[in-house]
């Protein structure tokens, strides 16, 4: 089986991504870190605000999926 896409969602991914091989094409969305973000806070519902922020971000970027496909299918290939 061959890798066409790898979709990843934090930038500390697409800092240290593994090299991929030749025509494997990526997209790297950086979505916050809801556990870093929420460390300090004491307050549960605060801190539930920030991880129900990143889910609604994420379902987005999920249901909305085919239209970053079809960008990067415009740019050119890794490699």
């Amino acid at each position: 089986s061959t890798i066409d896409w790898v979709v990843t969602v934090c930038g500390h991914a697409e800092q240290h991504c593994p090299t991929l091989p030749e025509g494997v094409r990526t997209i790297h969305y950086a979505f916050d870190d809801p556990p870093h973000l929420a460390a300090e806070l004491t307050d549960k519902e605060q801190q539930l605000k920030i991880y129900r922020r990143v889910c609604d971000e994420i379902k987005t970027f999920i249901l909305s999926i085919e239209q970053h496909l079809i960008a990067t299918e415009q740019r050119p290939a890794n490699g």
